[in-house]
């Protein structure tokens, strides 16, 4: 059902996610040495890719807003360079510049791991074990985005199998074989 749900999502926002590889995602990619589709996944276990997310629940009083949850405890910082709670909650991107920035630092203060850097990403740098789940469950989404992306393999074990069950050599009367029209 998780899959399926995954799935239906990811249609559903499938345009903004086509765009991973322009503007917003392809600047805060670079900020962060990741790829687009890393921020696309951490955005989406983070807020389920909702912009306006607020989670205010946290143990120690702290609240994580916006699209990539960031922490209050960076709100002091923001301001110095213009960015507030309120204008991360309207403006995605910079939501997403921001998380990437964060995500950057991370990266650095764990030795450059990605696992590592989602993990302090959640938990902080001095807490990795507490932020472990959290790093395997973008690293499952962000290969279910790869898969999706990449699409069906023509040269993979399972199509040829479809395709040699389809006799190529007899005519389709009306209408096309079922592997070419996307049959089941």
């Amino acid at each position: 059902m998780r899959g399926l749900m995954f799935v239906f999502a990811l249609l559903l926002v499938l345009p903004a996610a086509a765009r991973a590889e322009t503007g917003c995602f392809t600047r805060a990619a670079r900020l962060a040495g990741v790829e687009a589709d890393v921020l696309v996944a951490l955005a989406w276990v983070e807020s389920r890719w909702r912009p306006g997310a607020v989670n205010g629940g946290n143990r120690n009083g702290s609240e994580d807003v916006c699209l990539m949850q960031v922490n209050s405890v960076h709100y002091q910082r923001l301001a110095r360079i213009g960015i507030d709670r309120d204008r991360l909650l309207q403006d995605w991107c910079v939501c997403l510049l921001v998380g990437a920035e964060i995500l950057a630092e991370m990266r650095t203060a764990t030795g450059g791991d990605l696992r590592d850097a989602l993990a302090a990403y959640n938990a902080g740098p001095g807490n990795l074990a507490a932020g472990r789940r959290h790093a395997d469950e973008v690293l499952r989404v962000l290969t279910r985005l790869r898969r999706w992306r990449a699409g069906p393999t023509i040269g993979s074990a399972p199509a040829r199998e479809k395709i040699r069950s389809e006799d190529s050599t007899q005519p389709h009367v009306g209408q096309p074989p079922r592997y070419a029209s996307g049959g089941d």
